[in-house]
């Protein structure tokens, strides 16, 4: 057998293998299929026991449906029973479907379904109840439910089921023996096969390692010897036929050949590098002689521009200079490529500031646009550190270089220079950078050349755009030697995106900065993109930013009646319709009357062209201007520099009077009601506050308790679902680091006994519902901030004594900041909520469940009086009283309660649908 060739001697130990895997299988298949067999059986039976559990749950919600009916006399309490009775008759048929072949099980089916559909089975019995319930009333009905005859049968169905289940029991017992006994004689064929085919395999790998792999791996240490360069080594093989020795004598023939030949490339590649290397230093040695006459022609153009020249003369100087700059671009470029060739090429490790260098960037590629129809985007990573250490030198060069190419290659859109914080470590950043355009593209065949030297994407381009190609060459060793690899994501008429990944030091040299003071902006601009760049640099300043798409978009924003003055109003020049210096002159006229006149920043890609087409009269519209691309401090430098002008600063300051009062402060709001919840959110989030929300004292401790930096206030509600208020109060005051947070109560429960008691739990002052917005400023200030509010507290509105109208919404929008959206979404969510309050009521007063109940009338009284529903609140106030001690109620006297509380609900209603009718009704 050992004679036999490689070929046959693996044929044979598969023909083996296959063999045995085959008698396996069958083995495998006959144990699986009897297993299969009792698992189709046992599946039967738990489909039978199933089938007998939900008909057994059917017949007791139809039960249950029918003493609703019973009870209440309501038609729609029945629709269980219906449901019930059409599920007991699918399960009926199923069981006889699935016991055909079971006697017993037929047997006890026929004896069952009489009990059920018989004449005096238990929906006969049922029938009957419903039909003199119906006919007679509840008294009659309640005769026939007490008699034991529904009771008797209710046994006897009951009975029968439990003889069914007892038979399906009694069979899932004997197949599980069945199957178990499968399972053990599986195993034995599995263990019995696998210790056989261990053994097997044993033997055919020893045969294989030792005609096969062993002489294999003499051939390889000889192959890798030959990769190294060692071409004088031997196989040590004994004389062999087969093709293991022709593989043998066909690597030694190899070794001699390669050995020749290796001489002969040595020599040749010295030579080459020597060459190279002979090149690159003479154009690097070169930098200095080539630039030198160079700038010279530059300057010489320079003074040449500033002597009495005619038109034909002037044209002649800026094409001699522009050429000039075109040429020495081409230089610059064949010098670092040079430079990068002969190693010459050093990276810089110093500290620079990022903000900077996009601002210089900026200069530079808003000069190269010239009068492309092109917006320059920067869209930064607000997580980025603002000093670094590193070669900045390099960095804005590379992405000079590739958004210079984007503008070149791009005609009309957008060329968009991102960075992203891949990974944040302690003193150390890595960041992607990248620039997108909307241009041409490159068509997928070229992107694998493109970054090599003197190479573009096709031949015309050069013809087309000019350049020599080495951008992209250099961009990628610049990159390289930095740490990081350029790449690029393309296709044709789709744009491209050139990306690379870089990580910094983080500088540890702290800048002082000012801190932003809130404004109030409007940005105006066609693209949605940059509307979205400058929202996000506009909240990176602490502002807050509305958005719109066009002049006459901005134009009907500020003539709304409930919209707030802006401080600043960010205007693109070129938006189709109204143009931007048009819609700033009829903004001038909207706001020339009124003391708080915006301050307008035209942020354009155009500057320059803007500015040569404008008039006197239209630098006296705009207070500044900014040209694209610009970071977040370019635009909060411009509005400060705007706003510390002559005029500007004292409205500034009278619009901010006031306002953003809690800028800095952390709260955590406690309360379970929705309504309640998106009063205090909004109107606190409008004044500053960083609002966390809980919908009950369970999940507000646990969030009280976690935060890292205690909040500076906590508002508690007192009635809540799970826990209340007090409860909440006292489980966080248990903790040491909790006892200086103040809590601070808001409840429509205002009497004094309710002050005294939230002190008692540890809070530090108490809010009544509705809340004046002034009053709970100045009690969050009084605590948060000791001393700070200077203004004496608000005395709690009168008009709630006083006020019997159905709807006040007048006073109720006054306490929102005259919010009238605000108070037309709290109409909303009153609708939805007050029916469900009530229902509660009349539901926990009909259980006994007296605390559920005064919790719903607790709720709508805080809704009601937050609404202005002024005569709901009085009636749920008396209510409120009347209940309090009561253990039981009448059924007239509850009754005449919620019929009190629908009527008053129901004017309320009508009252809103007046002024403030529901968006689904429109």
């Amino acid at each position: 057998m050992l004679k036999w060739n490689v070929g046959v001697k693996i044929a044979a130990g598969y023909i083996i293998a296959l063999i045995f895997i085959l008698i396996i299988g069958i083995f495998s298949w006959l144990g699986t299929d009897k297993l299969s067999t009792t698992a189709h059986w046992k599946t039967h039976t738990f489909q039978v026991l199933g089938a007998l559990k939900h008909l057994s749950s059917a017949i007791k919600d139809a039960e249950t449906g029918q003493r609703g009916y019973l009870i209440t006399g309501e038609i729609h309490y029945l629709e269980p029973y219906h449901s019930a009775k059409q599920s007991i008759d699918a399960d009926l048929a199923a069981l006889v479907k699935l016991t055909q072949d079971n006697p017993i099980q037929q047997q006890h089916l026929q004896q069952l379904d009489p009990l059920i559909h018989g004449v005096d089975g238990k929906f006969a019995e049922l029938e009957r109840t419903i039909g003199i319930r119906s006919a007679q009333g509840f008294d009659a009905a309640r005769l026939i439910v007490m008699s034991d005859k529904g009771k008797e049968v209710m046994d006897e169905i009951r009975r029968k089921i439990r003889m069914m289940e007892q038979v399906e029991l009694d069979l899932l017992e004997v197949r599980s023996r069945q199957a178990e006994q499968a399972v053990r004689e599986v195993d034995g064929v599995i263990i019995l096969s696998t210790v056989i085919a261990f053994i097997l395999f044993i033997v055919i790998g020893v045969i294989t390692t030792r005609n096969i792999a062993t002489p294999l791996a003499v051939i390889t240490v000889f192959a890798e010897r030959i990769g190294l360069g060692d071409f004088s080594g031997k196989i040590q093989l004994d004389e062999r036929n087969d093709e293991v020795g022709t593989l043998a004598k066909a690597f030694s023939l190899m070794a001699t050949s390669l050995q020749v030949t290796s001489v002969e490339l040595n020599d040749a590649l010295a030579h080459a590098k020597a060459s190279n290397r002979t090149k690159s230093e003479f154009l690097a040695n070169m930098s200095h002689e080539i630039r030198t006459p160079m700038n010279g022609i530059l300057g010489m153009l320079k003074l040449l521009q500033h002597t009495e020249l005619n038109k034909r003369q002037a044209d002649y100087a800026n094409k001699a200079q522009e050429a000039t700059l075109s040429l020495l671009a081409i230089i610059n470029d064949i010098l670092d490529f040079s430079k990068i060739e002969a190693g010459k090429m050093s990276i810089e490790h110093t500290q620079f500031v990022f903000d900077d260098l996009m601002r210089d960037l900026s200069v530079l590629l808003s000069v190269n646009l010239s009068e492309k129809d092109v917006e320059i985007l920067y869209v930064l990573d607000p997580k980025m550190s603002e000093n670094f250490i590193g070669d900045s030198l390099r960095l804005r060069q590379v992405l000079l270089n590739l958004a210079g190419n984007a503008i070149k290659f791009t005609d009309q859109g957008e060329v968009v220079i991102s960075t992203k914080v891949i990974r944040q470590s302690e003193g150390m950043q890595k960041i992607e950078f990248s620039v997108s355009d909307t241009g041409a593209g490159i068509p997928e065949d070229q992107l694998e050349s493109i970054f090599s030297g003197f190479s573009q994407a096709e031949s015309s381009t050069s013809r087309r755009f000019g350049g020599t190609g080495l951008g992209l060459a250099i961009g990628k060793e610049l990159v390289e030697l930095m740490g990081g690899h350029l790449a690029v994501d393309s296709a044709l008429g789709h744009g491209s995106r050139f990306f690379f990944t870089l990580e910094f030091a983080i500088d540890s040299v702290v800048v002082d900065e000012a801190v932003p003071q809130f404004k109030r902006v409007l940005i105006v601009d066609d693209n949605v993109l940059m509307l979205d760049v400058l929202r996000a640099m506009a909240e990176s300043n602490g502002w807050q930013a509305d958005c719109v798409t066009s002049g006459e978009q901005a134009l009907e924003l500020m003539q709304q009646v409930d919209t707030p003055s802006y401080e600043v109003i960010l205007m693109d020049w070129l938006m189709p319709g109204l143009d931007g210096m048009e819609t700033v002159r009829r903004i001038r006229k909207l706001t020339h009357d009124d003391n708080a006149t915006p301050v307008v920043i035209m942020v354009t890609a155009h500057g320059r062209e803007m500015l040569a087409g404008s008039s006197a009269d239209d630098g006296d519209l705009l207070d500044g201007y900014l040209v694209k691309p610009i970071t977040a401090s370019m635009l909060r430098d411009s509005v400060a520099e705007a706003l510390s002008a002559e005029g500007h600063l004292h409205t500034a300051e009278v619009i901010l009077k006031g306002s953003r009062r809690l800028e800095g402060l952390r709260i955590l709001l406690v309360e379970d009601n929705e309504l309640n919840q998106q009063v205090a959110l909004e109107l606190l989030e409008a004044n500053g506050a960083q609002m966390t929300l809980a919908s009950g004292g369970i999940e507000g401790k646990p969030l009280a308790l976690s935060a890292q930096v205690p909040f500076d206030a906590i508002l508690m509600d007192l009635q809540m679902p799970d826990i209340d208020g007090y409860e909440a109060t006292r489980q966080i005051r248990q903790s040491i680091r909790m006892q200086s947070v103040p809590i601070i109560a808001m409840t429509a429960n205002a009497m004094q006994t309710d002050k005294d008691a939230c002190l008692a739990a540890g809070m530090v002052d108490h809010v009544g519902k509705p809340f004046e917005l002034e009053e709970l400023l100045n009690t969050i200030l009084r605590h948060a901030r000791s001393g700070e509010a200077e203004q004496p507290v608000l005395a709690a509105d009168s008009s709630l004594q006083v006020s019997d109208a159905v709807l006040d919404y007048e006073l109720a929008i006054s306490r929102i900041n005259g919010s009238r959206k605000l108070y037309q979404r709290l109409a909303t969510v009153f609708r939805r909520d007050s029916w469900v309050h009530i229902e509660g009521f009349r539901q926990g007063v009909q259980q006994g469940e007296m605390a559920e109940a005064g919790f719903c009338l607790h709720t709508l009284k805080g809704s009601s009086s937050t609404m202005g529903a002024m005569r709901l609140y009085r009636l749920v106030v008396t209510l409120e009283q009347e209940l309090g001690g009561m253990a039981v109620v009448a059924e007239h006297t509850y009754t005449a309660w919620v019929g009190d509380l629908e009527n008053s609900l129901t004017d309320v209603i009508a009252a809103l649908d007046v002024d403030f009718p529901d968006a689904k009704s429109v």
